[in-house]
């Protein structure tokens, strides 16, 4: 805990099973969470904001020209990084979604990640921008049944969808059928995506009907890693 800040922050550690030995500190500042070792066990990737380690990124970030810019730096969101540990050195950021990574997993191959993130359009950036400055804030329009959520604010029409992320570039390649669709925990759990062992599809949760917002029911989908062949 950071008393001064009255703040409390999430950091890894590394220690043996057994207890045995010391207990390494991987990183200093910032919050981070979900570690997911890589499938050689060489790397572990996590979570966290640009305060989770080195400013050094596989990726560009947005800048206020941008369309997908949605009124804060996308580098001050919670995204994906990648730490080596055979090689040691600073974390590397790997993603740069405007409005951060909910959650991750390593293909089996370990060159590749898939990632749910938010992935508003133009005019929904646009909204988003609105809403977020800090001088004229802009009214919110209430679209949904389930217009707030506890622990999570005002919902929107913005969906959270699943993207294959290169390892080494940071380049994406966007699902589109493969989205967490309506409810509330569309919101509140995500999508939770996982590799399959074979690394030939990829299981996530969701709700296609068209009356999301009237049940907390999740389905489990499978979608293959180019975004073809969605199963129910």
């Amino acid at each position: 805990d950071d008393t001064a800040a009255s703040d409390r922050r999430t950091t890894l550690c590394l220690a043996n099973t057994d207890g045995a030995g010391t207990v390494t500190r991987l990183t200093r500042t910032g919050s981070v969470t979900a570690p997911r070792w890589s499938p050689d066990g060489d790397r572990l990737a996590f979570l966290g904001s640009r305060e989770g380690g080195d400013h050094g990124s596989v990726v560009d970030d947005l800048t206020e020209d941008d369309p997908r810019w949605t009124g804060s730096d996308p580098g001050e969101k919670t995204q994906l990084w990648v730490l080596d540990l055979a090689q040691g050195g600073d974390a590397t950021r790997v993603t740069g979604f405007p409005d951060g990574v909910q959650s991750f997993d390593w293909a089996p191959d370990g060159d590749r990640f898939v990632v749910a993130a938010r992935d508003p359009s133009e005019e929904q950036a646009a909204m988003l921008r609105d809403r977020r400055d800090e001088d004229t804030p802009a009214p919110i329009e209430v679209t949904r049944l389930q217009h707030k959520v506890d622990g999570h604010g005002w919902t929107d029409e913005v969906e959270t969808s699943l993207f294959v992320v290169d390892r080494e570039t940071g380049a994406t390649d966007r699902l589109d059928d493969a989205t967490a669709g309506r409810g509330l925990n569309a919101i509140l759990t995500g999508p939770q995506p996982r590799w399959s062992p074979d690394g030939d599809r990829i299981a996530f949760l969701g709700n296609h009907t068209d009356a999301g917002d009237d049940t907390y029911v999740l389905d489990v989908y499978t979608v293959r890693p180019d975004g073809t062949d969605l199963r129910k």
